[in-house]
């Protein structure tokens, strides 16, 4: 049975907007489940909804088989880590992490023992003592961590928790944030918009679009097999190219026989290719299914590897290939790149639906 489990879950405002229309999910006890998607598309209000902190405009949620939806957010026995910390600055390391057992009246010999044990987990026992005004971010972090951790909830949920870190340390709490959910096992619902957050944390990951479920698997399938364009651009650093079949300069006979009889199949609809930045070479070291002719238009040396942005007629917007280090590429230089048909995604152009042909 799924420890949390969301029926058609809709968000709708008095103005008519719907925020999240007709979600429903199964998250499976002990799951790192990752919501992931743009500014604006409801990730942030879905999590809320879990929490009962915001009120569905339709459906259920269950937690742990029971019908939460009606719930206060102190009935559901969750625990949720935002982005902005939410600690008490007059208030110790200890007290903060403390405060919610207080509450509930837990004994103070077991609020005692289930600090020292999450501040060891977290690195955090010498800081008990001192005030969130007297720590970094990172450790600020790791005390609303620690918070939640102590009451040792069914749910743990995230709201964009590492936003406020710098690059470093988002990396470094990602492997914190991790590791300590696979010792705890407690299932867990984590919003982010950053793709690269996504595809490392989650066991499994949904892509939210405008309130809609675009695609749910895991990192490696959603990234391998994306089945709109909307996914196809999101995950991945740099996204993927586009182009217009029309656009490429040219393909294999093999391939141009199937792209053509798809076009003829749906009256005209043309196709999107799509093509990740590191799939791309030159077409001097190999023959591709399709080739392009490009312009070079600027390099990025990365030091392992470059960012090459070529030009390619009639697209208004640049495409981007990662070449390997070391390749001498001039500025302004006319080149051919080409891509295997294996590695290459096609899409409707009118649905944005991922095609086999």
């Amino acid at each position: 049975m799924s420890f949390v489990t969301l029926k058609n879950i809709n968000k709708q405002y008095k103005k008519g907007v719907d925020v999240i229309k007709d979600v429903s999910l199964e998250i499976g006890a002990g799951e790192f489940l990752v919501i992931v998607g743009p500014s604006g598309c409801g990730k942030s209000t879905l999590l809320r909804m879990v929490a009962g902190l915001e009120k569905t405009t339709g459906g259920q949620i269950f937690i742990d088989g029971r019908d939460v939806t009606k719930e206060e957010p102190g009935e559901r026995d969750i625990a949720m880590v935002f982005q902005n910390y939410a600690l008490y600055p007059h208030m110790t390391v200890y007290d903060n992490m403390a405060y919610g057992l207080r509450n509930r009246k837990v004994p103070e010999d077991e609020i005692k023992q289930r600090v020292e044990d999450a501040s060891k987990a977290l690195q955090l026992s010498e800081f008990l003592p001192r005030r969130p005004s007297q720590l970094s971010g990172g450790q600020r972090q790791r005390v609303a961590m620690g918070r939640a951790i102590v009451r040792s909830p069914k749910v743990f949920l995230f709201d964009e928790p590492l936003s406020n870190l710098d690059a470093k340390l988002r990396t470094q709490m990602r492997v914190e944030i991790k590791r300590l959910q696979r010792e705890l096992g407690t299932t867990s619902i984590y919003v982010t918009h950053d793709q690269v957050e996504a595809m490392t944390l989650a066991d499994r990951l949904i892509v939210l679009n405008k309130g809609n479920v675009d695609q749910i698997g895991s990192p490696k399938e959603l990234y391998a097999n994306p089945q709109t364009m909307f996914v196809a651009g999101f995950l991945g650093s740099p996204s993927m190219n586009f182009l217009e079949a029309s656009n490429v300069s040219r393909f294999s006979d093999s391939f141009k026989q199937r792209v053509d009889a798809y076009s003829q199949a749906q009256a005209g609809n043309a196709i999107q290719v799509g093509v990740r930045p590191e799939q791309l070479f030159l077409s001097s070291e190999g023959e591709g299914d399709i080739e392009l002719d490009v312009k070079v238009l600027a390099v990025e040396d990365l030091g392992a590897d470059c960012l090459v942005y070529i030009h390619v007629e009639g697209l208004a917007s640049p495409l981007i290939w990662r070449a390997p280090a070391g390749y001498e590429i001039e500025l302004g230089s006319s080149i051919s790149v080409a891509a295997s048909a294996e590695s290459l995604h096609l899409f409707d152009s009118k649905t944005e639906a991922r095609i086999e042909i």
